[in-house]
């Protein structure tokens, strides 16, 4: 008799994480007795031992045996083959973070503004969890810039790969680069007799 073949599983996988799909391959199996009448009692499927997926944070593949009752036998071969998805959940964080500003002229002084953005995040749940605002920096180039007030888009560098930038607030800051102010000189006291 041809029983489909369904997936048994236990345990909890990891936080953050969620099942995605379970396969199975043969998806049906034939099964034989020397008794017809425990073959014509069994239901329309068998399961497959259980597969244990405690804390598993990625695909579990693995060949399985099947679960029959005494007396019942598999025609060919012993094991299914079982492929169960496994992905991290994905979402959103944002993030507050300084403006840092590179390849400043040497003779020039910067004023930004805003000096914090807000940077919208999207990955991986486990991984957005462990960012801290050193894995990012938010830069703005001033190079070949010369004096004046210039509205400029700020970068988003990011070190963990999984994770995209989906948005920068504002999109666009303000850097005034003006030279620095020259000291204006004291007058050199004069000692009165």
């Amino acid at each position: 008799r041809e029983l489909a073949v369904q997936v048994k599983t236990e345990g909890q996988w990891a936080r953050g994480y969620r099942l995605t799909n379970i396969t199975v391959s043969p998806p049906t199996v034939t099964v034989f007795s020397v008794d017809p009448e425990i073959v014509n009692s069994l239901p329309g499927f068998v399961e497959t031992l259980p597969i244990d997926l405690t804390d598993a944070s990625d695909d579990v593949e693995t060949n399985v045996e099947l679960s029959l009752p005494e007396g019942v036998s598999l025609v060919g071969r012993e094991t299914v083959f079982v492929q169960v998805g496994i992905a991290a959940i994905e979402g959103n964080l944002v993030m507050n973070l300084p403006v840092e500003i590179i390849g400043l002229n040497p003779e020039l002084e910067v004023v930004v503004s805003p000096d914090f953005v807000d940077v919208i995040l999207f990955g991986p749940l486990p991984v957005l969890e462990t960012l801290t605002p050193e894995n990012i920096r938010v830069v703005v180039d001033v190079t070949g810039l010369e004096a004046g007030t210039w509205q400029v888009i700020p970068l988003v560098d990011i070190l963990p790969d999984e994770v995209q930038e989906d948005g920068i607030n504002p999109g666009i800051v303000e850097v005034i680069l003006a030279p620095p102010p020259t000291p204006t000189p004291n007058p050199a006291l004069t000692p009165t007799p």
